[in-house]
């Protein structure tokens, strides 16, 4: 059995190992997005229903063609919504890249639908009140949430992060994940390795998308692989949608794990939730999205806690923590504020698109927070 300094030695290694593979300069080439559906067996199925939700993602054509080329329809805030109706809704939640992603539209919808089981998709939303509270809504009404991470490196955002984080911070954990990387220092050469990008938030340095990924990966993979947690059958992972241990055979074959009472959610205990949140404490994070992602999960596990003198008892850094988040909201806000005053400017640099993605996901942690009162934030 190998002993604690061997296995310190090892890691020590592989982290060695990460970090020259990290500095190579090649990006690794992006799949293509191309993506087209043909809604026939949909319409024949469903008889074309009449909804408001179906129209806008895939709005009827002057030729009658079915055949819809998704690069050529915008996504919008009327993409977003659930199926068929909020009413009595408890379905899947769709989280993904937010960006013009179309793997929803163009696959997992689709078998959602011919499969007669309700979803919400919150593409389309944005970073408001209302849209934030919408998303806020169906996370937690779903039964199940199917989160898919594919050619994330398109979108420049963390929205799929954010979904994860999320509900593993509330203790949900009946997740099917798509493409989630498995190796941060692999997956993370899809980015550039440059360092023009100041942190817009921990310490003042510049540092490259590709070292941001390598943080958020290593975030989200951590937190979906706790060894002091055990998740049981909760979290499913999956890197195919078809074939014999894809999503797709999966979601037909235990249909009920995505589509049950919201009452029959998988939890856990917010004390394992606790013990995530001190390993990912003790990670190194060097950038503004790790740093970003840490204190909002700890404020996440705190919207959960429900009364001082329990946070007192489980967590008692809880001011800490608050006091990090309100330094990161303020930051934000200065971010937000020169966003906005650069608003004009038709082509956005990645450190304007990075800095929209940390303000929108803060926001909705910001508003997630605002309804506790026994946080008084």
């Amino acid at each position: 059995m190998a002993s604690s300094k061997q296995v310190d030695d090892l890691e020590r290694r592989v982290n060695q190992l990460e970090l020259l593979l990290m500095k190579r300069e090649e990006i690794t080439p992006s799949e293509s997005q191309c993506l087209s559906v043909d809604v026939a067996i949909i319409e024949s199925k469903l008889r074309r229903p009449q909804s408001d939700l179906f129209d806008a993602l895939c709005p009827p054509q002057e030729n009658g063609n079915t055949i819809y080329d998704l690069s050529r329809h915008k996504i919008t805030s009327k993409c977003s919504g659930y199926w068929p109706e909020k009413k009595n809704w408890h379905g899947i939640y769709l989280g993904g890249c937010d960006d013009e992603n179309n793997r929803r539209r163009a696959i997992t919808i689709p078998m959602c639908l011919m499969n007669n089981l309700r979803f919400f998709s919150p593409q389309g939303l944005e970073n408001s009140i209302q849209d934030n509270e919408q998303r806020y809504d169906a996370m937690n009404l779903c039964a199940s949430a199917l989160i898919d991470f594919t050619w994330d490196e398109l979108c420049l955002n963390y929205s799929a992060g954010m979904d994860l984080m999320y509900f593993i911070s509330q203790g949900f954990v009946n997740i099917a994940l798509m493409n989630l990387s498995k190796s941060p220092s692999v997956d993370c050469l899809k980015f550039v390795n440059d360092r023009d990008i100041k942190n817009n938030f921990g310490p003042y340095d510049y540092v490259s998308l590709r070292q941001r990924r390598f943080d958020y990966y290593t975030f989200l993979r951590c937190m979906v692989e706790d060894q002091n947690v055990i998740f049981q059958e909760g979290v499913r992972e999956f890197t195919a949608f078809e074939g014999e241990h894809g999503l797709a055979h999966d979601i037909v074959n235990l249909r009920a794990n995505y589509d049950q009472s919201s009452d029959k959610r998988i939890r856990i205990s917010v004390v394992d939730r606790l013990s995530i949140y001190r390993v990912l404490e003790k990670k190194n994070f060097q950038t503004d999205i790790g740093i970003i992602m840490r204190i909002c999960f700890g404020m996440l596990l705190l919207c959960d806690m429900n009364t001082r003198s329990f946070m007192d008892d489980t967590m008692p850094d809880w001011k800490s923590v608050l006091g990090e988040f309100n330094l990161l909201c303020m930051a934000m806000d200065v971010h937000d504020m020169q966003q906005t005053s650069n608003e004009q400017d038709a082509d956005k640099s990645d450190s304007d698109i990075h800095n929209k993605a940390c303000i929108d996901l803060v926001s909705f942690v910001k508003q997630v927070v605002q309804k506790r009162n026994y946080l008084n934030f």
